[in-house]
């Protein structure tokens, strides 16, 4: 008998390209804060479930969707419903802006 040839034939190799939309921005109530140092620590009411990451950046808003000055927010964990992050805005500042607006990088 003749030798058995074996014929593999390989799949071509297609790119799968994702076209993801961009993130949309969140805005979340603010369920707690807590003096911590010289900062304040924030539990925010959006997670992981929100579509939130810890990649993302984030300030304490006016009534409208404009950020406070010094309003910056640094954040610390991201769980399923909240996240932790912290400020330099007062205990007073706030709890008169009780609202944060939370955008993709």
């Amino acid at each position: 008998m003749g030798a058995l040839r074996r014929l593999v034939l390989a799949a071509p190799f297609v790119a799968v390209v994702a076209s993801a939309e961009p993130a949309k921005p969140v805005t979340a109530r603010i369920v707690k804060l807590e003096v911590v140092s010289s900062d304040v620590a924030l539990t925010v009411a959006a997670g992981t479930n929100s579509g939130v990451e810890k990649t993302w950046t984030g300030c304490v808003i006016d009534t409208g969707t404009k950020c406070l000055a010094d309003g910056k927010l640094v954040i610390i964990r991201v769980d399923k419903t909240t996240l932790i992050a912290k400020t330099s805005l007062t205990p007073a500042q706030i709890t008169a802006h009780p609202t944060v607006l939370l955008t993709a990088p």
